[in-house]
């Protein structure tokens, strides 16, 4: 991804990517400076909302639900489905759940008929602790024949190790 980077230094793409793959390894300094390289290159409000997106991805991995939840709000100005996945996972591992369930319904609205994959529902019902739905969309996306070993760091930490979806690390 650097390489890409090197090819189209402009990028947003790729900076958010590589911001990304950083974050999934759990190098979040590192995830930091792709994210302040953006800062610095995209002032414009139509397209700040990725940074957002990014930054509440990285706070989300770390358990900072606080500032997850902060970048959140701003990122779901993009439209985005993710950002409305990492926002209702964040506020439902800070322990707010009723906004955590209503995003899930705007995340379902706003998908309508179009493909999202599994994994990204699973997550958000991992975070409620919801361990049957966890399960649906998990088999949902086996079926698709995808991995969920590709999705593993997406399954936020405060998730996966509380004792109320312990079971699901059987999966």
């Amino acid at each position: 991804m650097k390489r890409a980077l090197r090819l189209d230094p402009l990028s947003m793409s790729i900076m958010f990517n590589i911001s990304r793959a950083y974050a999934n390894v759990g190098e979040y300094d590192s995830a930091f400076v792709y994210v302040r390289r953006g800062e610095e290159i995209w002032t414009e409000t139509a397209t700040t909302w990725w940074i957002s997106e990014a930054k509440c991805y990285i706070y989300l991995l770390q358990g900072k639900y606080a500032e997850a939840i902060e970048e959140g709000k701003k990122a779901v100005s993009g439209k985005a489905p993710l950002a409305l996945e990492m926002l209702a996972s964040a506020y439902a591992l800070s322990g707010q759940t009723d906004k955590a369930q209503e995003l899930l319904a705007e995340l379902f609205k706003s998908i309508g008929d179009r493909y999202y994959s599994p994994a990204f529902i699973a997550t958000v019902y991992c975070a409620l602790g919801d361990r049957e739905k966890v399960l649906e969309y998990s088999k949902r996306q086996l079926r698709n024949g995808i991995s969920l070993w590709s999705h593993r760091h997406m399954f936020p930490p405060g998730a996966i190790s509380s004792s109320r979806i312990r079971a699901t690390k059987q999966l």
